[in-house]
Order: C-alpha cells, then sequence, then structure tokens
C-alpha cells in the first residue's frame, strides 16, 4: 500500500483520512455532502454516480472509492482543507 500526503490523480481504488479536528464546522458539512457541494462548484463528475463512500468516527472521517470517481482531492482544495489534514492511501 502506498501513502501519500498529499494530492493525487484518481486511480482505480483512493482512500482518505480526514482529521476532524483540523477542519472547519463549514468544512465538515461540505464532505459530508461532496456531491452537491462538487456539483456547485462544477467539478465533472459530480453526481451521485460518482459518489465517495464516507464513513465518519468521533476524530476522523473515513472516504474511499473503487472506480474512477470525481476528485474529491480537488473539492478538498477548492473548499480549503490542506494536504495536512488527511492522508490519502491508494492500492496499486
Amino acid at each position: 500500500m502506498k501513502i501519500r500526503n498529499q494530492f493525487v490523480a484518481n486511480s482505480s481504488s483512493s482512500s482518505f483520512v480526514l482529521l476532524k479536528d483540523a477542519l472547519t464546522d463549514l468544512q465538515l458539512k461540505q464532505v459530508r455532502d461532496h456531491i452537491r457541494v462538487g456539483e456547485k462548484l462544477g467539478m465533472d463528475y459530480a453526481d451521485e454516480s460518482n459518489k465517495w463512500y464516507i464513513d465518519e468516527r468521533e476524530h476522523v472521517i473515513f472516504g474511499d472509492t473503487y472506480m474512477d470517481n470525481f476528485s474529491i482531492y480537488e473539492l478538498f482544495d477548492l473548499i480549503g482543507i490542506g494536504s495536512n489534514s488527511f492522508r490519502v492511501y491508494e492500492l496499486g
């Protein structure tokens, strides 16, 4: 498994872990509703068929996909979530 601390291109399988303490309340809401936010920002492929699986825990948010979904990392950049707030895991 590769672990990266920066933005990466989409792959067939990708996951991330967000540190909730590093996010604002607005950013948390935007991540939870990433498809609607992505559509509003005009992101390509931001529709329900490209939704990321989000699993929220007490201190972190896990996200993963097993297909070429829209770039959630681009969304993070657009809503001000810096790469120091999450870790990216790519299987391959």
